[in-house]
């Protein structure tokens, strides 16, 4: 006892040079000590101790008495008929069976130990968890953990029982709850663990479930969105990339997820939240294409359409990317490609700034096949520069994709090349220019010089005769041939040369802010870029 004392009044949870003769003792009475602290364990100094001398390598036999009468563990913690410490003994349950578990990882899957996992289910459903994680700025240190304590319990026997699905998807409702406690081993679990260690029936099944859960409307949108966006999504894009979709996914599923999911949401998604979950997942199952989906397709861009004039520009700008996957994929009518390609030409938003570019990238490598030319989508675009260029952000947004596509745009160079000199200066010379301007309007001109040179490669000695600008500036009557070649014949003639040439000796000379690390590596490119482009221009 005054060892006992001793520990107490000296609460190191390291240890003490007499914890260890104290556990040896209490083994040698371990019924007597379990007992002991059974009937202290409203009381923190003698609780805070039991668990300091469980957690010893040497308590084997106190671990062991526990786990000898586990309906009584149970009836003095979780289930104490005790109302006025019922919160704190369930607390203390909770704790040590946080050690046992640790100790012994398949305790809680032994059958004899359902009642105890039980009991841990009926904590983590309790109006009580949620209503003081809610309140966890008032809660003491200790109690903060709750959650993540029976979450770390629970997902230990998911770990070891891959069947229970149910405890798998409840754990996900803690995401919906802004809290102050580190939640992201259970991300951890979702991501890599299920997706390394179940097998491709035991995914089909967490599938399943998820479809059961989707269609149930007592579920909140909320839990809903979580569940989208911390597990299925990340878990179908894993299992993707190990070509396991053939395995979980197959047509009878798959037209499943399409009836319950995309079918029963037409029109009926009022949540913003929940709309874009639903069409990331969209887009990726047609990114990744799966037995059966080709006779859903029609399923599919129904549902997308209906979000194209939705007032959220994150809703409209992702159901924009679900249908420029689509075209990816999928052959489809020229009016809809050039609807969807005009709407995002002309969205230049910087909120909606990275949805559209992921959009166009996917969608124009494939303008050519789906509009079987280049005549409309170049048509739409020059008309784009030449009406509403006068706005800084839309042209520098029509610039950037001239950039990153510039061999698709290669052939009908001449309808732009004038402008895209005419804006070199406007974008990259003026005082209140970014470093990302700048470093664009060097990469226009790198793109015209590049444009100059695959075109002097290719020109036939008849082409050198041939009348250069022919067509005038703003000229919105095109006649772009559809073949990959320099068919509109265009080569710059001196004036324009000239002043590319100026542009990047001025960029090379101005003066450069040394913090930036863009605008400072800029000024030997556009040197370089100039040397570059008086030696193309004067070889040819």
């Amino acid at each position: 006892m005054i060892t006992m004392q001793l520990e107490i009044l000296l609460p190191k949870e390291n240890g003490t040079p007499y914890r260890i003769p104290l556990v040896r003792f209490l083994n040698r009475y371990k019924t007597e000590s379990i007992d002991y602290f059974y009937s202290r364990l409203t009381q923190p100094a003698y609780s805070k101790m039991f668990r300091y001398l469980l957690r010893e390598t040497e308590a084997d036999a106190l671990r062991a008495e526990i786990v000898s009468d586990v309906p009584k563990f149970v009836a003095t913690t979780f289930r104490a008929n005790n109302p006025q410490s019922q919160f704190e003994l369930q607390f203390q349950g909770l704790l040590i069976t946080n050690i046992l578990v640790k100790f012994d990882p398949v305790w809680l899957s032994n059958p004899q130990n359902k009642i105890v996992l039980d009991s841990l289910v009926e904590m983590w459903q309790s109006p009580g968890r949620t209503a003081r994680l809610l309140n966890d700025d008032n809660l003491p240190l200790p109690q903060l953990r709750e959650s993540k304590l029976i979450a770390k319990c629970l997902l230990n026997y998911c770990s070891n029982n891959h069947s229970e699905v149910n405890i798998l998807f409840s754990l996900l409702s803690v995401f919906t709850v802004r809290t102050t406690m580190d939640y992201s081993f259970l991300v951890d679990f979702y991501q890599i663990t299920v997706v390394e260690t179940y097998t491709p029936p035991e995914k089909r099944q967490i599938l399943v479930k998820f479809l059961e859960i989707y269609k149930d409307a007592e579920i909140s949108v909320d839990v809903k969105v979580q569940i989208l966006q911390v597990f299925i999504i990340p878990f179908l894009t894993s299992i993707f990339a190990r070509e396991e979709h053939t395995l979980v996914l197959d047509p009878k599923l798959t037209a499943q997820i399409i009836t319950d999911v995309f079918e029963s949401s037409e029109g009926k998604l009022v949540d913003e939240m929940l709309s874009i979950e639903t069409l990331q997942l969209a887009s990726l199952l047609i990114k990744n294409p799966t037995p059966g989906l080709l006779e859903h397709r029609k399923d599919l861009i129904k549902f997308a359409w209906g979000f194209l004039k939705s007032d959220d520009l994150a809703t409209k700008q992702h159901a924009y990317l679900m249908v420029s996957r689509f075209v990816e994929v999928f052959e489809t009518p020229p009016k809809i490609v050039l609807q969807v390609y005009n709407a995002l030409i002309k969205t230049h938003q910087v909120e909606a700034k990275a949805l559209v570019k992921t959009a166009l990238d996917v969608l124009v490598p494939k303008l050519n096949d789906r509009l079987k030319g280049i005549h409309d989508w170049i048509k739409w675009t020059k008309k784009i520069i030449v009406e509403e260029g006068y706005s800084m952000v839309q042209l520098i947004h029509i610039l950037q994709l001239i950039h990153r596509h510039y061999t698709l745009f290669y052939p009908a160079r001449g309808q732009f090349v004038p402008h895209m000199v005419n804006s070199l200066a406007r974008i990259g010379l003026v005082s209140s220019a970014v470093a990302e301007n700048k470093k664009l309007s060097l990469d226009l001109a790198d793109v015209i010089i590049q444009w100059e040179k695959k075109y002097n490669t290719e020109k036939t000695p008849e082409g050198d005769a041939m009348e250069v600008d022919s067509k005038k500036e703003g000229e919105d009557d095109m006649e772009v041939d559809s073949k990959p070649k320099s068919s509109d014949n265009y080569k710059m003639n001196l004036q324009t040369q000239e002043l590319i040439v100026s542009f990047l000796i001025r960029m090379a000379s101005s003066n450069v802010d040394t913090t930036d690390d863009k605008a400072a590596m800029g000024h030997p490119h556009a040197a370089a870029l100039a040397a570059a482009g008086r030696v193309s221009f004067r070889d040819h």
